[in-house]
């Protein structure tokens, strides 16, 4: 029955037309105006990611901006992309359809994006992915815990042969 709900609800969604709603605020929660904001929605053909859509829209007296996308993806899956929030930055955006609100608050853009950018997107600000390099502290304190048990076990048994 959840399945069925649920299933329910994302074609209603799918079903009615798709709208990105947002509110521009500064850090002290005021209506920021005047901002261009150009959202980019990508869809997937051949394991290459194509712009399918892209429209500007600048915020008014209330810092609100509203994207009306008329038509379905390409491949009818969910809408991925990027939202640019005039020079503050630029924030991914990803959801199954119809209507979409957010406050966003521009000293918080850049903060919750994905641990790097989709593949097909040059580095743009995102969380930069750190690999180690060599062991971590904790495996070498491991390993030398373990070595110091292998000595302790291996002195026992010298002396209960002696």
């Amino acid at each position: 029955m959840k399945t069925f709900l649920l299933t329910l609800m994302l074609f209603t969604q799918q079903a009615t037309d798709t709208m990105l709603s947002l509110r521009l605020l500064d850090s002290d929660q005021e209506a920021i105006s005047g901002v261009t904001t150009t959202l980019t929605l990508y869809t997937y053909q051949d394991q290459k990611a194509k712009v399918w859509f892209e429209e500007s829209c600048q915020t008014d007296l209330d810092g609100a901006c509203l994207f009306e996308i008329e038509s379905a993806p390409p491949d009818g899956g969910i809408l991925r992309g990027t939202l640019k929030v005039g020079d503050f930055g630029v924030r991914d955006v990803i959801w199954p359809g119809g209507l979409l609100k957010l406050n966003i608050p521009t000293d918080q853009i850049g903060i919750g994006r994905e641990a790097a950018p989709y593949e097909f997107q040059a580095e743009d600000g995102g969380v930069t992915v750190v690999q180690g390099k060599g062991l971590p502290l904790y495996a070498l304190l491991i390993l030398l815990l373990l070595t110091g048990l292998l000595w302790f076990v291996y002195q026992r048994s010298q002396k209960e042969y002696l």
